[in-house]
């Protein structure tokens, strides 16, 4: 609306300056009969003057316009010209002025993945007869249908390539963070800080839908629930890596530990982060535990680590101490024309606070030694969402303590996997977990006094997006 106002008003004033005397001359045409020879036009006059009608001669009493001051073009041609050159000459300068400019937000990548699990257990537990005072070994059956798994998480990479973030929530028991970090990381160097997996076993900083088992087992159980190993912990991570066909790699990082907050049930210990207020002021940084892990990358089919964890382990409600753990580990993913072999495989040491009740009190700690090993065969899924089919068996091992005898725990599963690969999978797993006699399990050892025995068949439908 703007450029039609200016437009309009000039035209008005090109055809009041143009149109009188133009009018004026008509005019004196009318009245004074025309000359008997009309002089030729001047030859300054432009072209386009010149192909139009002779303008007859005006009388000496209203003397004609300069041809010179007749515009070449049409007045209103040119009045928009001008206004449209005005109008651009202001957006121009508009433009220069304006000091803000549109700022790249980044990529966000929202993925998720949903577990549902069908378990027919057979439990093997020890009861008191009441009439007889003897224990008794009993044989439950249990059926449970559950969502062990709703898992959502957004990526978030930033302009800046070498800064990124992730968010992770789990839904399945109600929200609970797992993942909330920031992540600096160029050819050679990271910075990681927030809350993530300690950087300790492989196997257990694996995705659960990246592993071929419906679940990790019970190994994994003792130690991340039981010992405090690895685990997701807020923390700061330093790490650097080389590049080329072998891959050297270094990790050092510090960690919240974690310090019991009631008294163990069976089945279940809850433990909470260690605050400030609950360690002494010279020695604030007792509350961390500490993780070295260093191996190899061998052209991208085999890694080979190391690694060292300062724990803080809780025995007692409030209390909390540091815990030696060291282990080795290895990782295998080789693809052979239409099939591929993954393998993952690990042993370990530390000290545990979890002994059994009829041995000699002493000032030292247990001595725990453990192995795991797994394996899965696959067929086809060779690239994302390709059919294939999967065997896998897993087997570990676990001595609670070096100085007593008979009292190891094992676990072995075997199963099939088959689905689209990386996107949706149908599972069948047959599991069965043996503890010895002298295995620590009583009220103050492991699982609160339940034993870990059990026979199990699991079915399980798992999707990734």
């Amino acid at each position: 609306m703007k450029r039609r106002r200016v437009g309009t008003g000039l035209v008005l004033s090109s055809v009041l300056a143009y149109g009188s005397p133009l009018y004026a001359q008509e005019s004196a045409a009318e009245v004074t009969p025309p000359a008997a020879a009309p002089e030729p036009a001047p030859t300054t006059a432009p072209a386009a003057a010149a192909e139009a009608a002779p303008a007859p001669e005006a009388p000496a009493s209203a003397p004609l316009p300069s041809v010179a001051s007749v515009p070449s073009a049409s007045p209103l041609a040119e009045v928009e010209a001008a206004a449209d050159q005005d109008e651009e000459g202001k957006k121009k300068k508009k433009k220069k002025k304006d000091p803000k400019q549109i700022r790249a937000v980044g990529e966000f990548t929202f993925k998720g993945r949903v577990f549902v699990l069908g378990e027919l257990r057979r439990h093997e537990r020890e009861v008191v007869d009441q009439a007889t005072l003897l224990p008794e070994t009993e044989h439950p059956h249990t059926l449970d249908l559950t969502i062990p798994t709703a898992r959502f998480s957004l990526k978030y990479q930033s302009p800046l390539e070498w800064l990124s973030g992730e968010i992770e929530l789990e839904v399945a028991d109600g929200p609970d963070m797992k993942d909330a970090y920031l992540l600096a990381k160029d050819r050679h160097f990271s910075a990681k800080a927030g809350n993530f997996k300690m950087p300790v076993s492989a196997y257990a900083m694996e995705s659960l839908f990246d592993l071929p088992v419906v679940r990790r087992g019970l190994l994994h159980d003792i130690l991340d629930d039981w010992l405090d190993v690895g685990g997701r912990h807020p923390g700061v991570l330093l790490g650097m890596r080389g590049r080329g066909g072998i891959k050297p790699y270094v990790s050092l990082g510090a960690f919240q530990g974690s310090v019991l907050e009631e008294e163990i049930v069976p089945g279940d210990r809850n433990t909470d982060p260690i605050a400030l207020r609950e360690v002494s002021p010279e020695s604030y940084l007792d509350g961390q535990s500490y993780v070295l892990r260093a191996g190899i990358e061998l052209a991208d089919a085999l890694d080979l680590g190391a690694y060292y964890e300062h724990r803080a382990g809780s025995a007692e409600v409030g209390e909390f101490d540091h815990y030696l753990t060291a282990g080795v580990d290895a990782v295998l993913d080789v693809a052979f024309g239409d099939a591929g072999l993954r393998v993952w495989a690990e042993g370990m040491v530390g000290e545990s606070w979890y002994e059994h009740r009829e041995k000699a009190p002493d000032e030292d700690d247990a001595l725990f030694v453990a192995g795991r090993l797994c394996a899965g065969l696959r067929f086809g899924g060779m690239a994302p969402d390709q059919t294939y089919v999967e065997p896998f068996g897993l087997f570990s091992l676990m001595e609670p303590d070096t100085e007593v005898t008979s009292d190891f725990v094992y676990e072995a599963a075997l199963g099939v996997n088959v689905g689209y690969w990386d996107r949706a999978r149908l599972g069948l797993q047959g599991e069965i977990a043996k503890s010895q006699r002298n295995f620590p399990s009583g009220a103050t050892g492991y699982f609160g006094g339940r034993k870990p025995d059990h026979l199990g068949l699991l079915l399980q439908a798992a999707v990734s997006f």
